[in-house]
């Protein structure tokens, strides 16, 4: 997806709009109406999440900060779980489907990290704050998917829920522009979902 600096900032200017004020929840399904299944708005709605993880590659990139943290998973996964009940959902399904989008986006910032130590020219010019830009977004991300996981529920465990859950991501994938990097992570985000 982002191959150059300039697409990360823009990226950062995304997830700022995320975080502070962009539709969400039943208004997406009205203004896309090809959203109209569960399966539909996970996949979406996890692409839009996998995006951000560019921006967080942006921030972590030179500074020593590790791709991998902890400390910061286990906050969102307690917090997953807290919030699946109001949900109506399984916390061990929730805490599953959020393992996978976390793994997905840190496929995505390694295969960054790489590019750009391949790539000098590529690298990002300017570095998003994690705490005031990307997490603020994420977090509006989790409710958001986890509507969208009540919303799949039903269709979980029907034959054709992998299957519409796949040809949804990959539409999602190409909608956004997702190079092979981002479509392979954005399927394994949606591992866990059916």
């Amino acid at each position: 997806m982002v191959k150059s600096g300039a697409r990360v900032v823009a990226a950062a200017v995304c997830a700022a709009a995320l975080a502070f004020g962009s539709p969400a929840g039943p208004t997406a399904a009205v203004e896309h109406p090809h959203l109209a299944t569960g399966p539909d708005l996970v996949a979406d709605v996890s692409a839009e999440r996998l995006a951000l993880a560019d921006v967080v590659a942006a921030a972590k990139y030179g500074t020593g900060k590790p791709i991998d943290d902890p400390v910061r998973e286990r906050a969102v996964l307690e917090d997953v779980a807290k919030q699946s009940a109001e949900h109506g959902l399984g916390a061990r399904w929730a805490e599953a489907v959020f393992r996978d989008q976390m793994a997905a986006g840190k496929r995505v910032q390694r295969g960054l990290h790489a590019r750009w130590a391949a790539h000098p020219a590529e690298r990002p010019t300017e570095q998003p704050d994690l705490a005031t830009q990307v997490r603020p977004a994420l977090d509006r991300l989790t409710s958001r998917l986890l509507n969208a996981l009540a919303a799949a529920a039903p269709a979980r465990d029907h034959p054709s829920c992998a299957a519409q859950l796949a040809t949804r991501g990959t539409r999602a994938a190409r909608e956004r522009h997702f190079d092979s990097l981002h479509t392979g992570a954005l399927l394994r985000a949606l591992t866990s979902v059916c």
